[in-house]
């Protein structure tokens, strides 16, 4: 305040300071990177700086990974409506994650299932050594 000057415009007084500051936006890495995410879908830095300070950044992911699921003609506009309102990711979104998890499931079942036989393999070839 000591550094505030008087101003005349037009017979009115204002105040204002010399050396006025922008306010300081200090995101983690991860909340940079989902900026930046964001900004390649073509959301503004400012908003998407916006979305990350005041909305969960677990949903951001989501719909980061989601608005391709959607039928939307300006997904940027989408996007950050379905953020700021928290809609739900669409159908199609959810259907792939499941599969996605179910294969892998059947993944690691199939992994457990060869480990087991190699075991198997490995105690009957000392069994074989033993009996020779």
């Amino acid at each position: 305040m000591r550094r505030a000057k008087t101003k005349i415009i037009s017979g009115q007084i204002e105040e204002y300071l010399s050396e006025a500051k922008e306010e300081v936006k200090i995101f983690s890495k991860e909340q940079s990177d989902l900026v930046n995410k964001l900004v390649e879908l073509n959301v503004s830095k400012v908003t998407a700086g916006n979305l990350i300070k005041n909305n969960d950044q677990e949903l951001i992911k989501k719909w980061i990974e989601a608005i391709n699921y959607s039928n939307a003609d300006d997904k940027a506009a989408y996007l950050v409506k379905a953020i700021r309102e928290n809609w739900q990711v669409p159908e199609e979104y959810l259907r792939e994650i499941k599969e996605k998890q179910g294969r892998e499931e059947e993944e690691k079942i199939e992994f457990i299932k060869i480990k087991q036989k190699e075991e198997e393999n490995k105690k009957r070839q000392e069994e074989i050594k033993k009996i020779e």
